[in-house]
């Protein structure tokens, strides 16, 4: 029935509250008290996409960052293969980023299949998305899945596509994320191409950057994946890694029913994962790329000139081959020349086929030297001019072709 003055002193964590008087004579106490905490809603862009059981499955929106918000964003880059569990991963991290819990009654959904099939048909590479939460800004770039039904040249054109919007758009990256599924028990061929792909893409200054995230992971022991890695190429950055190298996550934990206890539990430990990885990602402070790409265009020009540098020397080495053909079948028929027999000596004519041009792809050819420069070229063609030559790697500053034998201008 008393009214005394008293001073919050501080907030633990299990809801307790240290309660001290302001009459210093007047007895502590602990009370015990249930905080009531904010209902989560959805953002208000956010569109809702589908219901799944009691749950709403919202799309976050797209968020334009400010200049500041830009310079101080934390970069990641994922890859993995195609059924890894990188999508299902990069929604539930979006969801833990974005604070939701179990009893919230919806989800977020960053990468929508459905859309996002809809867009890989007309555009492949990266997809940038920007993350705006309470603990950090982040920009997640996203790679097409690697491995798909079309074979390893798929996963070349995906390499040459996340090249050429890594050199127009990212300057800078905080972690790469490489993606695998607990189970593994070998890396694929795809898995060592996107790895070896993306070390010589972003050069060796990375390898403290990479982390592995295992996905699928449901259990407590450690993961084949992570034995896998360890005998694998992936190796060889290991040592470079800060640990933790790896992290384990069961990403449809986050879709599971909360009235089951088991999953408050597996949420907690998969809340406590995504939180060392945000640490993990802002520890590594972003990484400047500029020199990583003027490493890997003096990288292609070198690939570029060493390929036409093959084709000269073929042509050149068939040369060699019609004049001993010539010697032979002149030391063969020596009397018959002396005699004026034979009036003139056969020269065989070596015919080389080009190699066809696929539908949308282009060729760049000299007029004068009829060489072919390299291909495919990019369709670099603006309003009706053809802008090749322009921006080109192969071209000198004096517009000078490189790989043409006469080392011809640009007006051939």
């Amino acid at each position: 029935e008393l009214e005394i003055d008293e001073i919050i002193s501080n907030i633990l964590v299990d809801d307790v509250i240290s309660l001290k008087s302001s009459n210093n004579n007047a007895i502590k106490d602990e009370i015990n008290l249930n905080f009531i905490k904010p209902k989560n809603v959805p953002l208000p862009d956010a569109t809702l996409i589908k219901e799944e059981g009691k749950l709403k499955i919202y799309q976050y929106p797209q968020i334009e960052l400010t200049k500041k918000e830009e310079a101080t964003a934390n970069i990641i880059l994922i890859v993995g293969q195609t059924g890894s569990g990188k999508t299902t991963f990069i929604n539930a991290f979006v969801n833990y980023l974005m604070d939701i819990e179990l009893e919230d009654d919806f989800r977020y959904n960053l990468i929508y299949e459905n859309e996002r099939l809809k867009s890989e048909s007309q555009t492949k590479g990266l997809h940038i998305y920007n993350i705006r939460s309470k603990s950090m800004i982040l920009k997640i770039v996203d790679t097409q899945g690697f491995g798909d039904t079309n074979g390893i040249e798929e996963d070349e054109k995906i390499t040459m596509i996340i090249k050429d919007s890594f050199i127009k758009e990212l300057n800078s990256i905080n972690a790469i994320l490489f993606v695998v599924k607990a189970s593994d028990t070998r890396l694929t061929p795809h898995q060592k191409y996107i790895f070896s792909s993306i070390i010589s893409l972003f050069g060796k200054d990375v390898r403290k950057n990479f982390i592995s995230l295992i996905t699928f992971y449901n259990g407590t022991e450690k993961p084949s994946a992570v034995t896998t890695l360890e005998q694998s190429d992936f190796k060889t950055i290991i040592s470079f890694i800060e640990n933790p190298w790896y992290l384990c996550f069961d990403s449809k934990i986050i879709y599971s029913d909360p009235e089951d206890e088991l999953n408050y539990i597996s949420y907690k430990k998969a809340k406590t994962n995504y939180k060392c990885l945000c640490d993990k990602i802002i520890s590594l402070h972003r990484n400047s790329l500029t020199q990583s790409k003027e490493n890997l265009i003096l990288r292609e020009k070198i690939e570029m000139q060493s390929k036409a540098l093959l084709e000269l020397l073929k042509m050149q080495m068939d040369k060699l081959a019609e004049i001993d053909d010539q010697k032979k079948y002149i030391e063969e028929n020596k009397k018959k020349i002396n005699d004026n027999t034979i009036q003139y000596i056969p020269k065989k004519r070596i015919e080389y086929e080009p190699e066809p041009i696929k539908n949308g792809k282009k060729a760049t050819i000299c007029k004068v030297c009829k060489w072919n420069c390299h291909y495919p070229c990019k369709d670099t063609t603006l309003i009706g001019y053809d802008v090749l030559k322009y921006g080109c790697k192969i071209w000198t500053w004096g517009f000078n072709c490189t790989f043409c034998p006469n080392k011809c201008p640009q007006s051939c």
